[in-house]
């Protein structure tokens, strides 16, 4: 029956030692009953935020229970925070406006979840198609994107009393991408986006989609609440309609924060795309997972404030890969967001091209040279993997979205020939 609980350390896969407690944990929500795995209670990071579950003494209950649903968001924040501060440079120690958060599990009847500054509170309610209770602290997504709101407001409290569509669009998104960062701390869920998608991100998923359970009762069919993998487009908010429709974008902030999120969920696909040209896929989603979060992350503190929140992000994360990663994903942020309308980066000066490189003028690879010259610049023989793999990715993305127009590209822009011609040395044997 209910245990004491024990904090205990771990891998996500390995808390199941001998004698330690443990608890039926949702990965995603009740709607995927086979992503439940057994979990002890999550230690918390060194440096965190006080936060209290009401009514929670620490003890651990059967699947739906009370208890069980505290633990839930428990080990849910515990993980978040882990990501968070294991990916910023300014770790967070405290909340914006509180000493300690009070969650509230069961804060009322209503489809909702919301951060106010002094808690997080969770509602539930009965889906009219099931008949069953959905209770939002039961979603894995729902815990982690409010706990987003309150990261967010510590780390910029100034974007709270904006009067601005965009910076109040923001803050869903930022929810909605910790959410998604920290989904993709579970190994088990991380393999199973994997196996899902046959290893192509840009077919829909457990992990891009958002609050499947809720979404299920509020739109009456079976779709997530949101899904990060889309193709909307920004445009001014303030010149967009007043629509709820999910299938549109409107000026609503939570139908708005799509752009942003799916701008980032195509940085993390675009990144493990070019990660897998010389890494197995779980490898590569990892490597994508923890440079998107160092992105976004370490982005907040320099995005200057202004109506147009979201190109000053993404001015952010480029300088941010510069700053971390030395720019070797600049071409594939900046393509990115340029392609979504955010933010169009200036176009870098063409690439010196050493005399091995000169043999491919005739395919006219000077002219896409200068679309990804600043990741390549100065980069050494077999130097840097990382720069290479994104390199060919960058090409790739901006000869499929028209960026470039030779339709012999990849006769010449293929693997090793990439590495050879572009970079001006011979692989090695």
């Amino acid at each position: 029956m209910a245990t004491l609980l024990t904090q205990i350390r771990g891998k996500l896969t390995e808390q199941a030692l001998a004698g330690a407690p443990m608890f039926d944990y949702y990965l995603n929500d009740p709607s995927t009953p086979n992503l439940i795995v057994k979990m002890g209670i999550w230690a918390l990071p060194a440096i965190h935020p006080s936060f209290r579950i009401l009514n929670w003494n620490g003890i651990i209950g059967v699947l739906g229970s009370y208890e069980a649903q505290c633990c839930q968001i428990h080990n849910t924040i515990a993980i978040a925070l882990e990501c968070v501060q294991k990916s910023s440079d300014r770790p967070v120690d405290h909340w914006a406006a509180a000493r300690e958060l009070t969650v509230y599990p069961h804060a009322g009847v209503d489809f909702n979840a919301y951060y106010d500054r002094s808690s997080l509170k969770f509602f539930y309610a009965v889906d009219p198609n099931t008949r069953k209770t959905v209770y939002t602290c039961e979603s894995s997504d729902i815990v982690a994107h409010e706990l987003g709101h309150a990261l967010l407001d510590s780390v910029r409290p100034d974007l709270w009393s904006v009067g601005s569509l965009e910076v109040f669009a923001f803050h869903e998104s930022f929810g909605d991408i910790i959410a998604l960062l920290k989904a993709l701390q579970h190994e088990e869920l991380l393999q199973y986006m994997i196996n899902q998608t046959g290893g192509n991100l840009e077919i829909s998923n457990v992990v891009s989609g958002l609050a499947e359970e809720l979404g299920t009762a509020i739109y009456r069919h079976t779709d997530p609440l949101r899904n990060a993998l889309n193709q909307f487009i920004y445009s001014p908010p303030e010149s967009l309609p007043d629509t709820r429709n999910p299938n549109e974008l409107g000026r609503e902030p939570h139908s708005f924060s799509r752009v942003f999120t799916g701008a980032c969920y195509d940085i993390l696909t675009a990144i493990y795309n070019a990660e897998r040209l010389g890494a197995p896929a779980p490898v590569a989603l990892r490597t994508a997972r923890d440079v998107l979060a160092r992105l976004i992350l370490n982005a907040l503190p320099i995005s200057a404030l202004s109506p147009r929140f979201y190109s000053s992000v993404a001015q952010g994360m480029l300088s941010v890969d510069r700053m971390k990663h030395g720019g070797i994903y600049t071409s594939i942020i900046g393509g990115i967001f340029s392609k979504r309308n955010i933010y169009h980066a200036p176009i870098p000066m063409p690439l010196r091209l050493s005399a091995p490189s000169r043999q491919v003028q005739k395919t006219k690879l000077e002219d896409i040279i200068v679309h990804i010259a600043e990741p390549l610049h100065n980069l050494g023989a077999a130097q840097n993997n990382s720069a290479l793999n994104s390199a060919i990715m960058a090409l790739k993305f901006l000869h499929e979205h028209d960026k470039i127009g030779n339709d012999n590209i990849f006769s010449v822009v293929d693997g090793e020939l990439v590495r050879n011609r572009i970079c001006g040395y011979e692989p090695s044997n």
